[in-house]
């Protein structure tokens, strides 16, 4: 059971040096959380934000900006996950992994994939 909500979540915004971050099935995480986190946490390289329920375009959208991004997961996301978002994180350049679709895998422990992802490499 998961005991902090994105309070501590914006709380995170001071770790100005964070690289990886999953925040998987976090059912209360909201855009404004992303956006802080898009904007204050610009070394982030791997971000896990798969069965988020409440995230919608926008926020994922603001991803889009982080300069280190090279692995993204949004699986599980279907009703956040547009064609226009998908455009706009074509233009992140340093993306090489985007997971869409059905979430089962652990790729930011190492662990195999067990579902479809894109990437470029």
């Amino acid at each position: 059971m998961v005991h902090f909500t994105c309070r501590g979540v914006n709380a995170l915004t001071s770790c100005r040096m964070l690289c990886n971050l999953n925040l998987r099935h976090m059912s209360h995480l909201n855009d404004s959380a992303i956006e802080a986190l898009a904007i204050h946490c610009t070394t982030l390289e791997r971000i896990d934000i798969s069965a988020c329920e409440q995230l919608t375009e926008t926020g994922l959208a603001s991803l889009a900006s982080l300069p280190a991004l090279v692995a993204l997961d949004i699986s599980c996301n279907d009703e956040a996950v547009t064609d226009a978002l998908l455009v706009r994180l074509a233009g992140c350049v340093t993306l090489k992994t985007l997971l869409l679709g059905v979430a089962g895998g652990h790729w930011l422990s190492g662990q195999p994939y067990r579902y479809s992802y894109l990437s470029d490499s």
